[in-house]
């Protein structure tokens, strides 16, 4: 690679900044290359032209870089280049508005140059960039062609800027994209999308503030729904657009999907789902602990401790209902009623109880007598008449809970998407 010495102005150049510091317009024309040597005793401010000129390239850009110096940038190539040299000597070329084109700047590479090669081995343009003196001229501009080329930098650099692009940002505005935007303030709801997201992914913000000037790394590393992400002040949560289900709803599936969580009366970390967090109190979902004991259908939420206690679906029928509330397990109960004699040792009565109930020691059968037209006898071993009934309810509180008995079960994942 060539070693160019810094450029320096000739005397021309000078006297072209000064006249541009009093207020002239400054205009920089062109870049020469050559392959002439300088001798030892030469000065480059008496230079007024290359040692030998043989190619002419237009500017590309320029930048005022604030501290009395500029970037100019041009581009080699060699499309028309007959035959190969080594570029040993660059000038630059300006002028005042109205004026002359002068040789501004100029350095010599010496023995420390590159080979260019002619047109008949194509090279790739490489971009030049050319720091020079202007003092502190305002008023500078470049002369360019048509074609011009951009680096990466450049590139980014002009992305970055916020007047860029004014059509195409004025475009996805009005047909409502919410592309992420930098340095913006968000609310909680807001919907936006980025390109580094998978195709099917896009952006929910479940706290407000304003998103950072750089893009969060993690934007690239999304691979599943659920995911939170921070941005500046603002967090989001990822979310999978293929799915219909929302936040609170609780599912049934045969495995547990991104952005869920199971349904089985665990307690988690709070703060790690804020999205279920805000839709637990705006929906009041929230019970206490005692209630939850009660019913498990709600959630147990404590600001302080930072947790949260889910509902617990597990082993239970997800059902239809007016008001979310839990039931717990019941059968039909059973009763038989019919008349027969029995004997005392299975009952714990006393003589003379015409018309009473008497129940057995397990407190499953009872003996009435409500017509009068069995008599009692005394003492354990005697006979009696009446009508028998068995109540199962009071062998086990299960009878009679409900009127339905459970089929047969599949058991699939109860899950809350968060």
């Amino acid at each position: 690679m060539a070693q160019f010495p810094i450029l320096r102005l000739t005397r021309a150049g000078h006297e072209l900044s000064g006249m541009s510091q009093g207020g002239g317009k400054l205009i920089f024309v062109r870049a020469e290359l050559g392959d002439g040597q300088i001798g030892e005793e030469e000065s480059v401010e008496n230079l007024t032209a290359l040692k030998h000129q043989v190619m002419q390239l237009p500017l590309q850009g320029y930048l005022n870089e604030e501290n009395g110096k500029a970037r100019l940038r041009f581009v080699v190539e060699n499309s028309s280049l007959t035959a190969g040299f080594f570029n040993r000597e660059i000038g630059v070329f300006a002028k005042m508005e109205g004026g002359e084109e002068q040789l501004y700047a100029y350095t010599n590479a010496g023995n420390y140059a590159d080979y260019i090669p002619s047109k008949e081995t194509p090279i790739d343009g490489e971009i030049i960039d050319l720091h020079i003196i202007i003092g502190n001229a305002s008023n500078v501009t470049i002369v360019t062609k048509n074609s011009v080329y951009a680096t990466q930098a450049d590139l980014e650099e002009h992305n970055k800027a916020p007047d860029a692009h004014a059509d195409l940002r004025a475009l996805i505005s009005n047909a409502g994209i919410a592309i992420l935007q930098r340095s913006r303030s968000y609310q909680v709801g807001d919907i936006a999308y980025h390109k580094a997201l998978p195709s099917w992914a896009r952006l929910e913000c479940v706290k407000a503030g304003t998103t950072d000037a750089p893009e969060p790394t993690s934007l690239a590393t999304v691979t599943k729904a659920g995911q939170l992400i921070t941005d500046g002040g603002v967090t989001w949560i990822v979310d999978d657009v293929r799915d219909g289900a929302r936040v609170g709803d609780i599912i049934l599936r045969p495995t547990l999907r991104d952005g869920y969580i199971k349904a089985n009366g665990a307690t988690v970390k709070a703060s790690e789902y804020p999205r279920l967090i805000a839709w637990v109190q705006e929906s009041n979902m929230t019970v206490t602990a005692e209630q939850y004991a009660q019913d498990c259908s709600k959630y147990v939420y404590d600001r302080a401790a930072d947790t949260l206690i889910l509902p617990n679906a597990t082993g239970r029928v997800l059902m239809g209902g007016e008001t979310v509330k839990s039931i717990e397990a019941g059968l039909p109960n059973i009763e038989i009623r019919y008349r027969d004699r029995v004997y005392t040792y299975e009952w714990g009565w006393q003589q003379g109880q015409e018309n009473k109930i008497l129940e057995d020691k397990r407190k499953q059968v009872t003996l009435t007598n409500p017509d009068g037209q069995y008599s009692y006898g005394s003492g354990n071993g005697s006979v009696y008449g009446g009508i028998v009934t068995l109540d199962a309810s009071k062998s086990n509180p299960i009878y009679g809970r409900s009127d339905t008995v459970q089929p047969p079960t599949i058991n699939m994942i109860a899950q809350i998407k968060y």
